[in-house]
């Protein structure tokens, strides 16, 4: 009797950043410069925002914890 080896699916590995703001791009109608400028300034909210506890909230988006080793 043969052994039937279970097949693994490959990892999808996650998408690149420029992938990402091309994806967002086409969505919205913006351009690539525009959805970079987007996040340069989601960026340097979540860092004003960041709680002593090291808690950030984008809100309808996802909850953050920074942690140092």
């Amino acid at each position: 009797m043969a052994k039937k080896k279970a097949k693994k699916a490959a990892a999808k590995k996650p998408p690149t950043k420029s992938e990402v703001y091309t994806a967002i791009a086409e969505a919205t109608g913006l351009t690539r410069k525009d959805v970079g400028g987007v996040f340069d300034a989601l960026g340097a909210v979540c860092k004003k925002s960041l709680r002593a506890n090291g808690q950030v909230t984008v809100p309808g988006i996802c909850k953050l914890v920074v942690k140092k080793n």
